[in-house]
């Protein structure tokens, strides 16, 4: 609030109550008017103080003098009034931008990741926007013929179960269910070799047919030349093919398509994409297995092969004709070489140019190379193309690049600064030396190097294998210790609470370093990390043997799991720990219980025990359960108060606080960005191919991979 808004207010309460003093309500009209006139002599906002002034000997009026200091004193009142209004009010906006900020970049950064997965897995892409990697099979340079259990064929360009030769068949085919025949008019053939010859397994014979024609035929109309014909081949019973070998021995160029049957009389095409062809030399069809009893051969030359005695000829023919029903092995593993990049790797995604029969699979994982494992070592991760409608894995796979650097110290210093009136303490190693800038010995990435990180996700943990223990003095009433009384005392007397960290142990020191009257108040707290729910009793000692041989109990206790109070049992609790990190508490009030008054200081103990359970024995354990929260420096050194220990910051790469801890150990870890040279550049790619138990006729083929990376 403004001082003039101070001033408006004090002078409107000021007209009000000077009329419900006479016993009157003033009106609206009586507000605004009285107002008015003193807007007529004084300008909001203005000091209202004007000093008084005295002529040369004349008597001092004590009325005046009282006057100015009542306004000065106004006036400085209006003004802190409003320096505390401004405060609050540019602490509120601090924190709701500071909300908003982090709010827009936690937005932004959902975004990138949602671009960057768009870019990698939408297939029409401009390839500006990621690098990429195509894997093809014109060689073998690509692929690891140690490692790999398939079939390699270079000449197809793609990647194959292997064939099991002693479980194939080749189709043996009866010469006289073969026929050849044109399909032009005004043509007639001859065979200048046999057709048996083209099924007769022989290298050095071939079956050769003739077609001469007056004139230089038509394939489409009557402008063009050409010839058409067709092999008819027949199986003496119905058989599973996947596969034909044609050898041709024509002449010129024939263009061939096949066809095939199941009962004789209507054929049909070939099942796949590549089954019309410009036949030169040997051509293989590899298909999905197909139970037929014949093929027919379709034939069409564009162009005569020769011109004689007033004819054309066209020469068709072979030297082989097979037709397979190959078996496969039941799977196949493809390795490749490690495929190194130009950049990081942190995001990937793959496009697979595969062929898949009914029955048959492939699975497709990545990894990360590293010279010093095998591959069976490597971290594995399975992945689906991008353009799979119904994919079984990811599509895009982000590789953790994120590396998390940890460091433990238990030395704190002051820095010697002083901002807004708060003392700055930094943490430090036992060495001295600071803890962000410095060398890290990294087994993990192996290297030495000093670092500078971009820092995120700090966290900073206190009470590593320690007991926290607050103390205070408050008389003894002889009533349980409860943790709200805890709370209070933080919330009215923050500044009298003495808190420090012991090691962990069996064994509670109840002693302190003060001079003068001991504190009589205490809570232990430490967490323990289980991995499975375990039931374990926990059990106190409060009897203690005064020098007269009496046994004598000493104070009142209570005992809290993860908040929860727990019930006592001749001073001992059966504690239930979850899986995770579970709190411990332990209250104690010390004094006499029969007086229900303080003991002497000499009769109070000095330690405390712990019994049933080993807190030694347990491998995980710090004294508060939730890590310190890291703020922007500006935060904590305008907008904490000093006696709030929740918050730490990072100020010219070291860590600081606003109080200075009592032998605590803290554990610092932040994420770091692995630098590009260390960050893994290199991957493998393994493809797993596989078929049915019942389908040994069908294989699975690769004919390229294109990785993107970003």
């Amino acid at each position: 609030m403004s001082i003039g808004r101070i001033q408006l207010n004090r002078t409107i309460e000021k007209i009000i109550k000077h009329y419900l003093n006479h016993g009157r309500y003033p009106s609206f009209q009586t507000i605004t008017s009285h107002l008015s006139s003193w807007l007529r002599k004084h300008h909001p906002g203005a000091p209202t103080f004007k000093p008084n002034k005295a002529r040369k000997k004349e008597a001092s009026n004590h009325k005046s003098y009282n006057q100015n200091i009542k306004e000065i004193h106004t006036d400085l009142s209006d003004a802190y009034q409003a320096t505390i209004g401004h405060t609050k009010q540019v602490m509120d906006n601090f924190d709701y931008i500071e909300t908003e900020r982090k709010k827009l970049k936690h937005d932004l950064l959902l975004l990138e990741k949602d671009i960057d997965k768009l870019l990698m897995l939408e297939t029409n892409v401009d390839y500006r926007y990621f690098e990429g990697e195509i894997i093809g099979f014109e060689n073998a340079s690509y692929v690891n013929q140690e490692l790999s259990s398939i079939s390699l064929d270079l000449e197809n360009q793609k990647v194959t179960l292997k064939d099991t030769n002693h479980l194939s068949s080749k189709i043996k085919i009866n010469p006289s269910l073969a026929s050849f025949k044109t399909l032009m008019p005004a043509s007639r053939t001859a065979a200048l070799e046999s057709l048996s010859r083209a099924f007769d397994d022989k290298s050095n014979t071939a079956w050769w047919e003739v077609v001469k024609t007056k004139t230089p035929g038509s394939t489409e109309d009557e402008s063009s030349s050409g010839m058409r014909a067709e092999l008819t081949v027949l199986f003496e019973e119905v058989t599973v093919v996947n596969e034909i070998r044609y050898l041709p021995h024509h002449g010129k160029t024939v263009s061939t398509k096949i066809e095939f049957t199941a009962d004789g009389r209507s054929f049909h095409p070939l099942p796949g994409n590549h089954n019309f062809r410009d036949v030169t030399d040997l051509e293989v069809w590899e298909f999905d297995p197909i139970t037929t009893i014949g093929f027919k051969f379709i034939y069409e030359k564009k162009e005569h092969d020769d011109r004689s005695a007033g004819q054309y000829q066209f020469y068709f023919g072979a030297k082989d004709i097979s037709f397979f029903q190959k078996k496969y092995e039941s799977e196949g593993i493809l390795y490749t070489e490690p495929i190194a990049f130009n950049m990081p790797v942190r995001v990937l995604s793959m496009e697979a140019n595969h062929s898949l029969p009914s029955g048959t699979a492939v699975d497709y994982e990545v990894a990360v190379y590293r010279n010093d494992k095998v591959v069976n070592e490597l971290n594995w991760h399975p992945i689906s193309s991008l353009d799979d409608a119904n994919p079984r894995y990811s599509q895009y796979i982000e590789f953790n690049t994120k590396y998390y650097r940890t460091a433990h110290m238990q030395k704190a210093e002051a820095t010697g600064e002083i901002i807004n009136g708060m003392r700055l303490f930094r943490l430090i190693k036992d060495n001295g030396e600071p803890i962000i800038s410095e060398i890290w010995d990294s087994v993990e990435l192996g290297t030495e190097k000093e670092t500078f990180d971009n820092i995120k996700n700090a966290k900073l943990f206190r009470g590593i294998n320690q007991w926290k223990r607050e103390r205070i003095y408050t008389p003894f009433s002889g009533e349980v210790p409860l943790n709200h009384v805890w709370n209070d005392i933080y919330n009215k007397r923050p500044e009298n609470i003495k808190i420090d960290y012991l090691p962990i142990s069996n064994t509670l020191d109840l002693t302190g370093s003060e001079g003068g009257k001991r504190d009589n108040f205490f809570r232990f707290t430490t967490c323990v990390y289980v991995d499975e729910e375990k039931v374990q009793p926990l059990s106190l000692s409060l009897i203690k043997t005064l020098s007269n041989g009496i046994r004598n109990r000493l104070g009142t206790y209570a005992v809290y799991i993860n908040q929860q109070r727990q019930k006592t049992t001749h001073d001992e609790v059966t504690m239930t720990l979850n899986p995770g990190w579970n709190e411990i508490m332990i209250l104690y009030h010390w004094g006499n219980m029969q007086e229900r008054k303080d003991l002497p200081a000499d009769i109070l103990p000095d330690e405390t025990y712990l019994g049933k359970f080993n807190f030694l024995d347990q491998t995980k354990i710090r004294a508060d359960i939730q890590p310190m929260t890291f703020i922007e420096k500006d935060r904590l050194f305008y907008n904490v108060s000093p006696n709030n220990r929740s918050y730490f910051t990072i100020h010219e790469r070291q860590v600081v606080l606003n109080y200075l801890p009592s032998n605590c150990l803290f554990q610092f870890r932040y994420e770091a960005d692995i630098s590009e040279e260390l960050a893994m550049q290199e991957l493998i790619l393994r493809a797993t191919l596989k078929r049915s138990n019942g389908n040994s006729n069908a294989t699975p083929s690769i004919n390229q991979l294109k990785l993107r990376i970003r």
